[in-house]
């Protein structure tokens, strides 16, 4: 096993880079490897016995996750989670050129079953679900698209 990268750690939090391919938890197939059972079996292996998973992000997304180390510090992590005191941030690459240099999305998202896969999927809705409100802001343009921020401000599963 190749180990992750952990940007940061100190006695209470660590926070390591999770790779794009890899589901940030484990699935419902068993067999397939995920970032927080692979980061915990190699935190054990230095000693440390507690590693708390607080968000996701796709098996798609390469990006930054924190974990809390520690029982003491895992209520008030999930806490500010809760409470969206958490600003996330992701850096996207798309095949647009927006005419604006900044603009929010409000969406209603639920969950529909596919038709064809029969797996969930989140959609947008035009009535009930919940909302969805993400900030956009355009970082660099290039010939083919661009390079844009994205923060979501309602964290809910797929929006950006």
């Amino acid at each position: 096993m190749i180990p992750f990268k952990i940007l940061f750690e100190d006695q209470d939090f660590l926070i390591a880079e999770k790779p794009a391919g890899l589901p940030s938890q484990a699935t419902v197939d068993r067999a397939r490897p995920d970032f927080y059972t692979l980061l915990k079996a190699q935190v054990a292996a230095r000693g440390d016995d507690y590693l708390a998973l607080h968000h996701r992000l796709d098996r798609g997304t390469s990006g930054l996750m924190i974990f809390a180390k520690t029982p003491r510090a895992n209520n008030p992590l999930a806490s500010l989670f809760r409470e969206h005191q958490i600003l996330k941030t992701y850096h996207c690459i798309i095949q647009k050129k927006p005419k604006v240099e900044s603009w929010e999305e409000i969406n209603y998202l639920d969950e529909v079953r596919d038709t064809t896969t029969k797996k969930m999927k989140m959609v947008r809705v035009r009535s009930g679900g919940k909302p969805a409100h993400t900030r956009f802001r355009v970082i660099e343009r290039y010939r083919g698209g661009s390079l844009i921020e994205a923060q979501p401000l309602s964290g809910r599963m797929h929006q950006i």
